[in-house]
């Protein structure tokens, strides 16, 4: 029987021009092996990527046009006030039959992914989901 196994690396800011360069030069020999034995590709957006959600989008699989999520952070115009709020999304991994890891991935609620173990919003400017 062969066990599909997922290994998802959410590299956030990561310089996809400067880590070829890298792996042409042989700095990066793990990430070439990986990269070569797996599968990876671009994504893009489009509009959707200016919402600073991009990590939200991609754990959900839901746009920001299709949840009427458009920012993290709240205005109310009668208050001026502002508030972050958290995303809750459920993580498309949840329903997967397949066991999953995932490392730095901003946005990913794992308490709603029982399959899913990972690392996820560690040191992030913007966890996306509150402190356990």
């Amino acid at each position: 029987m062969n066990r599909r196994r997922i290994l998802l690396l959410g590299l956030d800011g990561f310089d996809i021009a400067l880590a070829e360069r890298f792996i042409r030069e042989g700095l990066l020999p793990n990430l070439a092996r990986l990269r070569s034995e797996g599968s990876s590709f671009d994504l893009d957006h489009g509009r959707d990527r200016y919402s600073g959600l991009a990590w939200e989008h991609l754990t959900s699989g839901v746009r920001p046009s299709d949840g009427g999520r458009w920012s993290a952070i709240t205005f109310d115009r009668h208050t001026y006030g502002a508030t972050q709020d958290y995303g809750r999304v459920r993580p498309y991994l949840a329903d997967l039959a397949a066991k999953a890891v995932v490392f730095d991935f901003p946005y990913f609620e794992l308490s709603l992914a029982p399959n899913v173990r990972g690392l996820t919003s560690w040191a992030a400017h913007d966890p996306g989901v509150p402190a356990a």
